[in-house]
């Protein structure tokens, strides 16, 4: 029907606002965090955190859209594939851990 159609596209549209609001005010905070790693030398794990910071707060945005149009299967799938993309994003902080640690096991 119509009347859900518009409640689909006023959900939709609202979240896509509140998450360009939520960008705008923690960009600043983002400019922070990349300088720190920076700074340190670390612009790896930065890189790595704020990619799987997005990644998660994308998908858990898309699956609950999902799941107010009753696709929660769709919303199962989303979900699923952002935790897929987080752990193949954190392989490479993971490989460089584990050599660390084989180094100071040696």
């Amino acid at each position: 029907s119509s009347a859900k159609n518009a409640a689909i596209t006023v959900a939709v549209l609202s979240s896509l606002i509140i998450i360009g609001a939520v960008i705008l005010r923690f960009s600043g905070a983002v400019r922070t965090v990349t300088d720190i790693m920076k700074d340190s030398g670390m612009t790896n794990y930065g890189k790595v955190m704020i990619k799987s910071l997005g990644i998660g707060i994308v998908v858990n945005t898309v699956g609950s859209i999902c799941r107010d149009m009753g696709e929660t299967s769709l919303s199962s799938g989303v979900e699923l594939a952002g935790k897929i993309e987080i752990l193949l994003i954190c392989l490479s902080v993971i490989t460089e851990m584990l050599s660390f640690i084989k180094e100071l096991l040696i």
